[in-house]
């Protein structure tokens, strides 16, 4: 499970989305939290809803920084949504083609097998050709 896990965050290098959007988060919330005079758990509130677009309405920006950090959220909201797609898509797309892939080199181990096996029988067959030719002319 956790190498699973760490799969689906190497996926399209999503763990560096994650890290931008957790600076991202912390930067816009200290800056909400300074220019419109809220607690940082109310500004880390408000950044969360705005990132996600949820928008409950609750907390929002009246001045012109904290316009401008909601703008910056809401960009970063949607890109993180986006990427996260893209992640989920990809990383099922290449659990099946791994499966796909495990498939095919599952068949081609047995046909490496069932050829190993055709080639000894041939061998016998030649060797029994050879020793009959052997003994017709014998006679």
């Amino acid at each position: 499970m956790r190498r699973k896990i760490v799969k689906f965050f190497k996926t399209d290098g999503f763990i560096y989305l994650i890290y931008v959007y957790i600076i991202a988060l912390i930067g816009a919330s200290i800056t909400f939290a300074i220019s419109e005079k809220v607690h940082l758990a109310t500004a880390f509130w408000w950044g969360i809803v705005t990132t996600t677009t949820v928008g409950y309405g609750d907390i929002s920006p009246h001045t012109t920084v904290g316009k401008i950090a909601a703008v910056v959220l809401m960009f970063i909201g949607i890109s993180f949504i986006g990427m996260l797609t893209s992640a989920i898509t990809t990383y099922f797309g290449s659990s099946n083609l791994d499966q796909s892939e495990h498939e095919i080199l599952s068949k081609m181990e047995e046909l490496r097998t069932e050829n190993e096996q055709l080639t000894q029988k041939i061998d016998t067959l030649t060797q029994m050709i050879q020793k009959d030719h052997e003994n017709k002319s014998e006679t």
